[in-house]
């Protein structure tokens, strides 16, 4: 027996038959578990990441899109949108903007006219940066699209019930803004 130990060979089967057995326990469960089951677990994990992913996303109100077919936005070329509303509604607004890998700008100017039910009207110039500090796109991307929703407005209130008349203008300083697949509207009830 001593003969056995000697070896060097010996010895490192010895170990690594330990290290097996102890590993091999380690990983064991504790309870009977039938191997038949072992699919479900699979199942059961993607159902519990589909439910908390979609559980996550907030419903919407409205959504609109307007398409480019030649993938550019004219400078005059005013895009409208009309939401219902009820009196004493609190909504959130945000732009969306769908644009091609190409879009050569880093940044979209737009002014946001919103004409609400009892007639009175809201417009602002907005900046929107669609880069970060490091020239990557904010946007979420799937081959050469990018997708980003913007926030334009949070908690309107409105007085009357009736349609709010909302029209995007493209700011940007040259007749065409090139690489724009489409920009849309969506609202959000808010969440207060």
């Amino acid at each position: 027996m001593n003969r056995q130990l000697d070896n060097p060979t010996t010895i490192f089967k010895i170990a690594q038959s330990t290290t097996i057995r102890h590993s091999t326990l380690i990983f064991t469960p504790s309870f009977p578990f039938p191997s038949y089951l072992y699919p479900m677990k699979r199942i059961i994990g993607i159902l519990v990441v589909f439910i908390t992913l979609t559980a996550c996303q907030r419903e919407s109100v409205y959504k609109s899109y307007h398409t480019f077919d030649n993938v550019s936005w004219g400078r005059f070329d005013y895009l409208e949108f009309e939401v219902p509303v009820q009196e004493s509604q609190l909504l959130d607004f945000a732009l969306l903007l769908r644009h091609h890998t190409y879009f050569p700008y880093d940044h979209l100017d737009v002014n946001i006219t919103f004409t609400l039910p009892d007639g009175s009207f809201r417009s602002r110039d907005y900046h929107f940066e669609l880069k970060d500090e490091n020239g990557t796109w904010k946007a979420d991307g799937m081959g050469e699209l990018w997708d980003i929703e913007l926030s334009i407005r949070e908690e309107m209130s409105f007085y009357e019930s009736g349609t709010c008349h909302i029209r995007f203008e493209n700011k940007m300083t040259k007749m065409e803004t090139p690489g724009i697949i489409e920009v849309g509207l969506v609202v959000y009830e808010s969440e207060r």
